[in-house]
């Protein structure tokens, strides 16, 4: 290579040990050669390009299918969701959803060029092996996802139900990749898993995602709330991944006065430039406090949601910055059954902040203009930030996870040993499991006999978030998933502080004031 950088000739033969011979030609730089080659050159260089895989690839290669692969590579480049779909794709996906297919109960987008765990739904095989989000899947089957398109990932984490899929997973601020095995099933996620009373005069909703009658069954839990005598209200978004546009509009509207922008889409056509306000008076009083949680796991729809409410003053959004997938994608119909995802518009919360945090579009890096400017709420004047996803008014980071608890859920550990626990003590009758020091010491035992190589540094610093998942899959077989959900919010630190502040806030306008001054 140093010989070559000395030789200064027109052209060059080089043949190396293997008996190639590569000509290379000096070429002197014009003004044309800067231009950008023509449509035309382009398309010359692609049919010249698959003559010659075809003929010299060490392999045979048929020309439909390097022209789906170059079609497929065009979109990837564009953004993680659009997609050329080929007919094979499209079979896959009517099987999927007719039940054919199973899952793992997560949904996943991309993020730095990894496909990240946005959300795992409870009670999944992805949740019952700690997936949570922000969860970077590294490989697949042994095979890197680095750059591999979102419909890929999906495509392979997917199968029938019963079988397994082996991925590795680096957690955010661990040191080292877990691996995990996990078994496909039947995923159906209802969207209000569970509501309660936290306090006396305080509700709770856990909104799981944004599917067909997730707006009418939030209003019947809302209602039952009411009852209860719930003057205030907890709406959890967190690990909510989206769903139906329509259902987030149809949520704001219980929240919304007639006529208040939701949300807005904005593209390069006038289709895609769409507006969607509230149809009529809100179901909820305007006077109810309410707290909103989010974090990063919350997207799309919920994103949408909490956008809303934070612009109008209406809620106060308290949690960890949502995910950033605010792109809208349609699908458009192609000759011979096949068809093109494609992304053609933005979302916007009434402020005119943009949701999406994907910062390459296009093929190149891209920084919406508006992300780094300051907005302001329609009611309070309140300062609100750009920057893509929802920033919430009070920021409260999630824990975590240690490296020890990762490979003990990882393992399956939690679970078997809360089987077991089950077995040997009768349910207590406050509805609730609290595990005492004694109580996790067995615990440590159970995971050293199972080949767990745990020093006591590493004890405690995961014992207490240990005890916390042990608590809930102990629950879990007491009273199933509602008795975990009643369980996840004992020592969960922002309900407790939602809690706090919907006590101290005498109104909804207190309620945001309070959050927008700078803590003592």
């Amino acid at each position: 290579m140093r010989i070559l950088q000395k030789l200064a000739l027109p052209s060059l033969a080089l043949t190396l040990s293997f008996g190639m011979v590569y000509t290379l030609r000096a070429q002197t730089t014009t003004d044309q050669d800067a231009d950008q080659p023509s449509f035309q050159v382009m398309l010359e260089l692609l049919r010249s390009v698959m003559q010659h895989v075809e003929n010299y690839y060490v392999e045979p290669m048929q020309s439909p299918e390097l022209m789906e692969a170059a079609l497929k590579g065009m979109l990837s480049s564009l953004d993680p969701y659009s997609d050329f779909m080929t007919p094979k794709d499209m079979q896959e996906l009517s099987e999927e959803t007719s039940g054919k297919y199973g899952g793992l109960g997560m949904q996943v987008g991309i993020r730095d060029g990894w496909p990240t765990v946005i959300a795992p739904f409870e009670g999944t095989p992805a949740y019952k092996k700690g997936l949570r989000p922000g969860d970077k899947i590294i490989e697949i089957e042994g095979e890197s996802t680095y750059d591999m398109s979102i419909n890929e990932v999906v495509k392979r984490l997917k199968g029938p139900k019963g079988t397994k899929v082996t991925i590795k997973v680096i957690k955010p601020g661990a040191a080292e990749a877990v691996e995990i095995t996990l078994t496909r099933d039947t995923i159906t996620v209802h969207p209000v898993p569970y509501y309660g009373m936290v306090e006396s005069d305080i509700g709770y909703v856990k909104l799981n995602a944004f599917s067909e009658e997730a707006s009418s069954e939030l209003m019947n839990a809302l209602d039952s709330l009411e009852a209860q005598g719930a003057h205030s209200i907890i709406l959890d978004l967190r690990g909510n991944p989206g769903g139906l546009l329509r259902e987030a509009v149809n949520v704001c509207d219980l929240f919304l006065d007639k006529n208040s922008l939701i949300v807005s889409t904005k593209g390069r056509g006038s289709e895609d430039v769409l507006t969607y306000f509230a149809r009529q008076q809100p179901e909820i009083p305007q006077d109810q406090k309410i707290v909103v949680l989010v974090d990063n796991g919350s997207a799309s729809a919920s994103e949408i949601v909490s956008g809303a409410l934070q612009d109008w003053d209406r809620a106060l959004i308290l949690g960890d910055t949502t995910f950033g997938k605010g792109l809208v994608q349609r699908v458009f119909p192609l000759e011979y059954n096949y068809a093109l995802r494609l992304t053609t518009s933005r979302y916007y919360t009434p402020s005119g902040r943009c949701i999406n945090r994907i910062n390459k579009l296009g093929g190149k890096s891209v920084v919406d203009s508006l992300n780094d400017m300051t907005f302001h709420t329609k009611r309070l004047e309140r300062e609100v930030k750009g920057g893509g996803g929802i920033i919430p008014d009070v920021v409260i980071e999630p824990e975590k996870f240690h490296q020890i608890t990762a490979e003990v859920v990882a393992k399956g550990l939690v679970f078997k040993y809360a089987v077991e626990y089950a077995k040997k003590h009768d349910a207590p009758g406050s509805g609730l499991i609290k595990l005492s020091d004694r109580d996790m010491e067995k615990f440590k035992d159970f995971l050293i006999s199972n080949d767990m190589d745990i020093n006591e540094c590493q004890w405690e610093q995961a014992k207490d978030q240990l005890r916390y998942f042990l608590q809930q899959d102990i629950a879990e077989k007491y009273w199933g998933l509602k008795g975990r959900y009643r369980q996840s919010l004992v020592g969960d630190p922002m309900t407790e502080e939602a809690v706090k502040r919907l006590k101290r806030a005498k109104d909804v306008d207190m309620l945001l004031i309070q959050a927008s001054k700078k803590e003592k």
